[in-house]
């Protein structure tokens, strides 16, 4: 179930646990996704830094701060990262929105008009407010524990006075390291057209969810 401790939010199922981190620079930092793990242990899953590292963009002068060789939860155009962003939202004038970390919201029982959270255990939601508008972005987790399935997906909440484009907008982002991972997806657009897939990756993943999302299972 959801916990939150310290600067981690630390989601377990049955057999998985799920971490993520909030950085000094309001990120969210991806942690871990993997077999079940003891909370005490996931502080020690944070990479070190020290060293000055290339093509690494830093926040207010971090050098240990390398957001290019960085795991985030969600991420986001035109701060130096060369990666695909997961989220790009403009304005009027085409300024591109960058979102901070605001509040963690545990919603307990599951939402009954998402239909990625219907029968879930529990739900998680991790919100970012806009650093220079009142635009809100929601990412959110619902907890389906002895299936051991956590979904996502994201929500934006504008409450400016003014349109805003969404040039892209990822339901989830899964930035993962090298090493072994076995990908099913059941891909369609609606239910009863649903058809299971099964390649193989070991690269670092950005998902793209449509109408009822991919399932990342670990062997």
């Amino acid at each position: 179930m959801p916990m939150i401790k310290n600067n981690f939010v630390i989601i377990e199922t049955a057999n998985t646990t799920y971490a993520m981190m909030i950085t000094p620079h309001k990120d969210i930092q991806h942690i871990y996704y993997g077999k079940k793990l003891n909370k005490d242990d996931i502080e020690s899953l944070v990479p070190k830094r020290k060293l000055l590292l290339v093509n690494s963009l830093y926040m207010a002068g971090d050098v240990s701060y390398g957001i290019d060789d960085m795991s985030f939860e969600y991420s986001f155009a035109h701060r130096g990262d060369s990666r695909p962003s997961a989220c790009i939202l403009c304005d009027e004038d085409n300024e591109v929105f960058d979102f901070q970390f605001d509040k963690i919201i545990k919603n307990g029982k599951p939402s009954k008009t998402a239909a990625a959270s219907r029968n879930s255990d529990e739900t998680l939601t991790v919100q970012l407010k806009c650093t220079d508008k009142d635009v809100i972005l929601r990412l959110h987790f619902a907890v389906f524990y002895e299936s051991d399935v956590i979904t996502r997906w994201t929500e934006v909440v504008n409450n400016t006075r003014k349109a805003i484009s969404i040039e892209k907008l990822m339901s989830n982002q899964l930035d993962l390291k090298g090493g072994k991972y076995n990908l099913v997806t059941f891909d369609g657009a609606w239910r009863f057209s649903l058809f299971y897939s099964n390649p193989r990756q070991a690269l670092i993943i950005i998902l793209k969810c449509l109408s009822f999302g991919e399932i990342l299972y670990f062997e």
